[in-house]
């Protein structure tokens, strides 16, 4: 009986060591993407923000908007901290043709704001995750 129950508490702690899945590869690499777009808005580099955003990015808002659009962020102060809270694949979005999507949600801590969420979504065009559409709330 102590036999059985030491093998059940070792079989418990493996169990538990391990991780319960890896994530998506896709999810792993539009998470990637769309931190390093945000560092680009984080440095103030607005314009490669844009440049490297999709061309459907691009034919929506022009870079002066973008650039207009950005200036609401500026009252939230610096990024102090930023972390992953939800990623979702998809393969349609309402107002997009059928593609392969990804809605990334950050939670933020800014130098004026504790604690914001910030949306990126991408598309996946070609091989690369390309930034269409970002939101702070």
């Amino acid at each position: 009986m102590r036999r059985q129950l030491i093998l059940a508490v070792a079989a418990l702690a493996v169990a538990i060591a391990l991780p319960v899945r890896a994530q998506d590869a896709l999810a792993t690499e539009a998470q990637d993407a769309a931190r390093t777009w945000l560092a680009l808005i984080d440095k103030g580099e607005t314009l490669s923000s844009y440049m490297t955003a999709s061309d459907r990015f691009r034919a929506a808002v022009s870079a002066d908007n973008w650039a207009t659009a950005l200036q609401s962020r500026a009252p939230l102060g610096t990024v102090q901290q930023r972390a992953v809270q939800s990623t979702r694949l998809m393969k349609s979005i309402n107002g997009l043709p059928d593609g392969q999507y990804a809605i990334v949600v950050f939670r933020t801590a800014f130098t004026r704001r504790e604690v914001a969420i910030e949306t990126v979504t991408l598309e996946l065009a070609g091989a690369r995750w390309r930034v269409v559409g970002y939101h702070v709330a």
